[in-house]
């Protein structure tokens, strides 16, 4: 990213901006992997999030039935998105993709633990959470939940695959009989959205797709430049980059409209530091996937395997998201999926004799 930067004498203060903004989630990842843990202070974490999201939920819900009333009294944007017959529900945040994407975070968390421990409570839970991701309405949330789900089940043992199977399969029925309508015209609108005739042109999270593989074989190997192409850096300082692919005729990527210029990841990855940027990112994806399986083969306990399954898991899903949002860079996500991350190679490093016997100064 330096590199193609100085390359393309992309202005210094931008350039440092946008190396903050992708480097801090890693940051928070090198931080929580360097400090102590102990059991107490590892279920402190697991309650203090599980709590957290119950109220996001319960307020969701609140969302959900009395939307506008409830943003007036919060003083949350007060658009109402109707996705079907359901208002996408977005509790305290200011957008439904965040809602979505927490409640799907600690949903994962929750399937983890309960394809690990196979306690009723853990799989309840993760439903509970599991239904707040549905009303968020999302489909890159949904879809990122239920692809990590099935990978999760990889990792059932045979005698608990079934039993499982038996208990999530009416569950799934039962929200599909209720919630049907309003997940059926979410996906044919989104088909219709991105797949429609002349959608590249019309549409900017497609042309962005597009268009990056055009900037990065003009500014081959190292792209366009650290706030140059899909970034907030470059829409915060209009980027000529778009003038000159013809992206600013495109509606929400204009200098006076730029709504829709974050609307992905990969595009900016590939546009700002090319195809060599791309690679190296998805190669550091990719180790951690290959940690995270190593680490579930060899945890020191039940808890901890089930807490680097859903890492695990998290991992696949903001994979799955990053499609359409830029999950790795944007807060709140970027800093929970590679804190999460940083946690589960602090627990790796524990005995197995260490996490039951000692239970640290936080311990509950």
């Amino acid at each position: 990213a330096l590199a193609s930067s100085i390359v393309t004498r992309v202005p210094t203060f931008i350039v440092i901006s946008q190396e903050v903004i992708y480097l801090k989630a890693f940051f928070v990842y090198y931080l929580i992997s360097n400090l102590p843990v102990s059991r107490g202070i590892f279920r402190n974490y697991m309650k203090v999030f599980f709590w957290v999201g119950a109220a996001f939920f319960l307020f969701g819900v609140v969302d959900l039935f009395f939307p506008e009333t409830f943003r007036k009294l919060t003083g949350n944007v007060l658009y109402i998105d109707y996705r079907g017959f359901i208002p996408s529900v977005k509790s305290f945040f200011i957008h439904p993709g965040v809602f979505g994407w927490f409640m799907s975070f600690l949903a994962l968390y929750c399937f983890a633990y309960a394809i690990v421990l196979f306690k009723s409570e853990h799989f309840y839970s993760g439903v509970v959470f599991f239904l707040g991701c549905f009303l968020s309405m999302r489909a890159r949330s949904i879809l990122g939940l239920i692809a990590s789900l099935a990978l999760g089940f990889i990792f059932v043992s045979g005698r608990k695959r079934l039993p499982a199977i038996m208990v999530l399969v009416p569950i799934v029925i039962i929200a599909f009989i209720l919630l049907g309508p309003a997940i059926t015209d979410l996906f044919e609108s989104k088909i219709n959205i991105y797949f429609g005739a002349g959608s590249a042109e019309k549409v900017a999270r497609n042309a962005l797709y597009v268009k990056s593989v055009d900037v990065a074989l003009d500014y081959f190997p190292f792209g366009a430049g650290m706030g140059r192409y899909g970034s907030f850096l470059s829409k915060l300082y209009y980027s000529p980059v778009y003038e000159y692919y013809a992206l600013s005729r495109i509606w929400g990527m204009s200098k006076e409209n730029p709504l829709f210029i974050t609307d992905t990841f990969w595009p900016m990855i590939l546009g700002e530091t090319g195809l060599l940027g791309l690679l190296l990112y998805l190669l550091i994806l990719l180790t951690f996937i290959r940690t995270q399986i190593s680490r579930i083969k060899t945890a020191a306990a039940p808890e901890v395997k089930a807490f680097h399954l859903g890492t695990l898991m998290i991992i696949i899903s903001g994979m799955v998201e990053s499609i359409a949002d830029p999950i790795f860079t944007s807060p709140p996500s970027a800093v929970f999926v590679l804190g999460a991350i940083g946690l589960s190679t602090a627990l790796s490093r524990i005995t197995e004799e260490d996490f039951q016997l000692y239970r640290g100064p936080l311990s509950a």
